[in-house]
């Protein structure tokens, strides 16, 4: 598990800090955005630490099979060092930039296409339910088309069975992470798709879906 938020990132390096050895390698894994990320940055280089990043593209499935996908950013020659250990838990490493904060812009991006598809994926339920359709058919109609995608079918999959415990990957954090992409973009109103769906994940975690599977988020269309 990785630390949830900025504030938690930056007390668990200070405490680690003084105990960490001269050649040790700090990889920052947590989404924590652009702000975030710039106090982490501030704090490495006070604490003298050598610093990387690599986002987690996946949830806890795909760590425990070594299938992630991370998105790198810092020193290539760091990385390049890092290599073996980072292989260790993901199929794929893509290298955002050569400064820390580019896997973390990277992995906003990312876990807004999660939010927008996994609610566009609910939307379609709930339309085909109000035309009087089941909503199974939305998922065999783009099956094996050009439109489908995996990730519709497990998240619709856990929408069908109204099932959305344990959770993969719990709705507040990726609010939190459509929150943090919202600050990251700057001028509100200049992705409104981005607010549209932030709203939507903010209602459902205020109707209590927060620590539910991000499937939850189909509950607002109920």
């Amino acid at each position: 598990m990785t630390p949830f938020d900025a504030d938690a990132v930056v007390s668990v390096i200070g405490q680690a800090a003084t105990s960490a050895p001269a050649d040790a390698v700090w990889v920052q894994m947590s989404t924590i955005g652009v702000d975030g990320t710039d106090r982490v940055v501030a704090v490495a280089a006070e604490h003298d630490l050598a610093l990387v990043e690599a986002m987690m593209l996946g949830t806890k499935g795909p760590a425990e099979a070594g299938t992630l996908v991370l998105l790198t950013g810092g020193d290539p020659d760091r990385l390049a060092a890092l290599e073996p250990l980072l292989a260790l838990i993901s199929q794929k490493r893509v290298q955002a930039g050569p400064a820390v904060g580019a896997g973390s812009r990277l992995k906003l991006v990312c876990n807004t296409w999660i939010g927008l598809l996994t609610a566009g994926t609910g939307q379609a339920f709930a339309m085909l339910r109000m035309l009087g359709l089941e909503e199974k058919l939305f998922l065999d109609a783009i099956s094996g088309g050009q439109s489908d995608t995996a990730y519709a079918h497990a998240k619709g999959g856990l929408m069908l069975a109204d099932d959305f415990q344990p959770a993969n990957f719990q709705l507040r954090g990726l609010h939190k992470d459509l929150e943090l992409a919202e600050d990251a973009t700057g001028d509100a109103g200049a992705f409104p798709i981005l607010d549209a769906v932030r709203s939507l994940y903010a209602a459902a975690e205020e109707q209590g879906q927060g620590n539910e599977d991000i499937a939850a988020v189909f509950r607002v269309f109920a």
